[in-house]
């Protein structure tokens, strides 16, 4: 039965090709932008380099106090303090590791030219968490932390910008303020698009950060990222810090006096989710992936109804074959059964030049870039492939189910008439 029903797809597409070229490029043009965004999506959150164990990493990047006594309801929300970090979440007894890390945007001179930079402050942690490939050079070690060494690790896309590709950079020095750093070490670029946690064009020390205070607050401009021993702890992290975070003091700062403290260990998509749609004790889920589901289907939903109009015409053209059908007997349920999985395997077919299309524009991407984005390195998976597939389903049934109860309403001197 299925494949009469792939042979009379085919028929009808044959029979009216400018109408099959209007569906498929509407179905393949809508399909492959949802893919190529799926890409983006997975390389956005996937474990791939330099987050080689994103998949058993927990990220916390922001403090929120609350005053919520008499009626009161004033917000404070911060990066961390190194001290919160290593007082509360350092001490942690599940985790792996943890690495606290600060960013700092500024201006420096490289080999006499200007450049805006982003630094990252790091420990010896941050080079076991992360899976980055030293081009040349080593991390930093503990020595360099006890002996105040200033020591400095730069991205290779620094060093092609104003040294030039392969060029030897260990012992090479970079002045930042009225500071001299020497550099140890060279690490292959990533896009910026993998982690605000990890990418940055210039890794000093964290001693090196003046700004580091020695008061005991909790607020700062770090954040932290904890490795779980297997991704099964995850969530047995969670909970022993929901535990620590019961207790910790709460503390005044300046006229506020918070009575209520936040701070969510999440993974690299439950971090994102929170830091646009999350609150409080209350992770954003919910809202985001309805956000996502409905703009997912707004976004389908204006070519299936151009789909929906061919697909009207074209059955009307059949009216004769319908009226034929029914006379011998035909019922309405097999008639709408028909049209739709004829519908399906049409959006099939433009689900498979999708994937042809969205390949395309992803391989030009990855050797293009975005504007100021280098080293893309999207992929398609089997994820991704499946998500294609499941769109194209949908597709089908949202662009065919309308037209084939249409359809099969049609009378028999009605559809004969015709």
């Amino acid at each position: 039965m299925f494949k009469n029903y792939v042979k009379m797809t085919w028929a009808v597409m044959r029979r009216r090709k400018f109408y099959t070229f209007i569906s498929l490029f509407g179905i393949s043009v809508t399909l492959a932008v949802l893919i190529v965004l799926t890409a983006f999506f997975d390389n956005t959150f996937a474990s791939l380099y330099p987050e080689g164990r994103r998949d058993r990493s927990l990220y916390v990047h922001r403090i929120m106090q609350q005053d919520t006594v008499e009626g009161s309801n004033s917000t404070n929300i911060s990066s961390m303090s190194r001290y919160f970090i290593n007082t509360y979440i350092s001490t942690l007894k599940t985790p792996e590791k943890v690495t606290a890390v600060a960013n700092e945007n500024t201006n420096i001179y490289i080999n006499n030219q200007k450049s805006e930079v982003r630094i990252k402050y790091t420990d010896s942690n941050f080079w076991e968490i992360t899976t980055f490939d030293f081009l040349e050079g080593k991390p930093f070690t503990l020595e360099t932390f006890r002996g105040n060494d200033n020591a400095m690790i730069i991205s290779s896309d620094i060093r092609d910008q104003y040294f030039g590709k392969d060029f030897p950079m260990v012992g090479k020095k970079i002045e930042i303020g009225a500071n001299i750093f020497h550099i140890v070490g060279v690490v292959r670029g990533c896009p910026v698009t993998q982690s605000k946690f990890v990418v940055g064009d210039i890794y000093l020390p964290f001693t090196a950060d003046k700004s580091l205070s020695k008061d005991q607050t909790y607020t700062g401009r770090y954040a932290a990222i904890i490795l779980a021993k297997n991704k099964s702890e995850l969530g047995a992290i969670q909970s022993e810090f929901a535990s620590v975070l019961a207790k910790i003091p709460l503390q005044k700062e300046g006229d506020f006096k918070p009575s209520v403290i936040y701070v969510r260990p999440e993974t690299a998509l439950g971090d994102f989710i929170y830091s646009i749609a999350g609150k409080g004790a209350q992770s954003g889920k919910p809202l985001f992936f309805t956000i996502l589901i409905a703009f997912t289907f707004l976004f389908m939903s204006l070519p299936a109804l151009n789909l929906i109009n061919i697909n009207i015409s074209r059955i009307m053209e059949r009216a004769s074959e319908i009226g034929v059908r029914k006379a011998f007997g035909a019922s309405a349920g097999a008639l709408t059964a028909q049209f739709i999985i004829e519908n399906i395997i049409l959006t099939v077919f433009g689900g498979i030049l999708a994937l042809l299309l969205s390949t395309v524009v992803i391989l030009y991407l990855n050797q293009k870039g975005i504007g100021n984005i280098p080293y893309l390195d999207l992929k398609i998976n089997w994820t991704i492939a499946s998500v294609a597939f499941l769109l194209s389903l949908i597709f089908g049934l949202l662009s065919g189910v309308y037209p084939a109860w249409r359809m099969a309403k049609l009378s028999v001197a009605d559809a004969l008439k015709n």
